[in-house]
């Protein structure tokens, strides 16, 4: 007979989201960074949280960092505009997206100048690239 799966409680650390208000030449921006849980359906979790709080912001809202999702179940999970589908992880030939950048409230215009801006950069401290995109109007 076939075991049944078990849950297994794994250590994982706090995890938190840093956001801030900040002018832009474009207006002012709300803009937040986290690295969200390893564990699956945490991270969806703690996506959808951060995402509901954020969308009662009027201004525009970018969030960044590593959502430890790979490819578009970020963006199919909070339903906000992806800015970049490239692969981030491992930083030696990327192959999986976990690394993201997600907004809310730009023109159709600005998310698709967005996305044909978006680079991924290796750097010399991390198993993940970089992800970069220019907002611009």
């Amino acid at each position: 007979s076939n075991p049944r799966p078990q849950m297994i409680k794994v250590a994982d650390e706090p995890r938190v989201a840093l956001i801030a208000d900040v002018e832009t030449p474009l207006g002012e921006f709300t803009i937040a960074t986290t690295h969200l849980s390893f564990v699956p359906g945490f991270n969806v979790k703690q996506l959808r949280k951060l995402t509901k709080q954020l969308s009662e912001r009027s201004n525009p809202v970018l969030i960044f960092g590593d959502f430890n999702l790979p490819g578009k179940i970020a963006n199919f999970v909070s339903r906000w505009d992806s800015l970049s589908e490239l692969p981030t992880y491992p930083t030696m030939n990327p192959r999986i997206q976990f690394d993201h950048i997600i907004a809310r409230g730009l023109s159709d215009e600005v998310v698709n100048q967005a996305r044909n801006s978006a680079e991924v950069l290796q750097l010399p401290f991390s198993d993940h690239c970089a992800l970069v995109v220019e907002v611009t109007k």
